[in-house]
């Protein structure tokens, strides 16, 4: 049967209104704990990176890693025709109980069709796992767009959380790129897969997207080194 923790967490809150609590584990940082509430989130709560970015979206999306829908539901309120996809059969029900239309279980690897938006929230490029994957996953999204199209993606450069670090205590990550982590969810009693996830600082992101034929531009930056970035057809 499979393991799906953050699903049945936000399916079981979206159906009781009780508030549950997500345990995320990493092989490289302390374990972090989220509220169910903070992925159905309305679009007043969202951070200001996620608002930009929706304010941006045009013509027809996707929305890939779209959780518990909550960016497709308020374009979709808007009048947007949006295809919302995630691997989590949980999260995909939950969209659907939300009044999400068009909601699949499927990664955007598998997936076919032509948009004008590919829109990748929460750090959504980190889909692709690897930076050794990066460019033929850039490659695959520049497939799926339309003339004209955009990738609008948010990520954070975690190089500033090891700086205090020597190079001996560097190296005992045994990472080719700091960017690279390994996260696990946890859900009572439980447990998903261990899967990998990429965090990009601004400048290597660039360098993939423009190798990839797009054109490359940062919209917005917080102060905690996450940003918004917009990637376009040349």
């Amino acid at each position: 049967m499979e393991r799906d923790p953050l699903g049945k967490a936000l399916l079981r809150y979206f159906e009781t209104g009780e508030e549950q609590l997500i345990q995320v584990l990493s092989k490289d940082f302390s374990p972090d704990v989220y509220k169910a509430s903070y992925f159905l989130r309305s679009f007043t709560e969202m951070p200001v990176q996620e608002q930009k970015a929706l304010a941006l979206c045009c013509g027809k999306i996707l929305d890939a890693g779209a959780g518990s829908g909550s960016h497709s539901l308020w374009l979709q309120q808007k009048g947007f025709d949006v295809t919302a996809i995630d691997t989590s059969a949980g999260c995909v029900q939950t969209m659907k109980l939300r009044g999400i239309k068009n909601a699949f279980k499927q990664s955007i690897e598998k997936h076919e069709g032509k948009y004008d938006t590919i829109l990748m929230m929460m750090n959504g490029i980190g889909l692709c796992g690897k930076l050794k994957n990066l460019l033929q996953f850039l490659q695959h999204l520049k497939s799926m767009l339309l003339p004209g199209g955009i990738v609008l993606a948010d990520s954070s450069d975690l190089f500033h959380l090891f700086v205090d670090l020597d190079s001996d205590e560097q190296l005992g990550f045994h990472k080719d790129y700091l960017g690279e982590v390994d996260f696990q969810f946890v859900y009572e009693n439980e447990r998903s897969k261990w899967f990998h996830w990429l965090y990009l600082d601004h400048k290597t992101f660039e360098q993939y997207a423009t190798e990839a034929g797009f054109e490359f531009d940062v919209l917005y930056m917080q102060k905690d080194s996450s940003y918004l970035a917009r990637l376009s057809l040349r």
